[in-house]
């Protein structure tokens, strides 16, 4: 299945409003990230162009959502930063994560715990062999990531 051109012009422009949404769920109310794209539902379908465009100027004009997920401008186009899941580096590499791909509750919590969120500096310790762990070292506390929550988290080497 792919979309019309105004299909696709519709699709951005509620991801746009979706991730506004997010933003100042997280920013200005105080909500949790991991709560924020279920809250963030309830309110994109409500949100006009003009206060859609509002939204973004009080935000600082914000370039993703508070999963590091790129934000479509108000013309639909999205400026993604190069990035790829931690799946993809090598031992040694040092990195910074530019987005989370999931953003299942638990999992955006966890990763909280951790400290595992957008901006954030790590090095890649280990791959074990045969679809095992990933083994990274944020500041001085090391992780074992199964593949998986791996996968959903996208970096790019520094």
């Amino acid at each position: 299945m792919t979309l019309t051109k105004k299909g696709k012009t519709l699709a951005l422009d509620v991801v746009r409003r979706h991730r506004l949404s997010e933003r100042f769920l997280v920013d200005k109310l105080g909500v949790k990230w991991e709560e924020a794209h279920d809250e963030a539902h309830k309110l994109e379908h409500s949100i006009s162009k003009v206060v859609g465009n509002k939204l973004y100027e009080m935000l600082g004009e914000p370039k993703t959502c508070p999963h590091g997920n790129p934000l479509p401008d108000a013309d639909g186009r999205i400026k993604e930063v190069p990035s790829q899941p931690l799946t993809s580096f090598n031992k040694h590499d040092h990195l910074q994560i530019i987005k989370i791909t999931d953003e299942e509750p638990k999992l955006l919590c966890y990763l909280a715990t951790l400290g595992l969120m957008p901006k954030t500096k790590l090095q890649l310790e280990e791959k074990a062999p045969f679809d095992g762990p990933i083994m990274i070292k944020v500041g001085q506390a090391t992780y074992a990531l199964g593949k998986k929550i791996a996968s959903a988290i996208w970096a790019r080497k520094i």
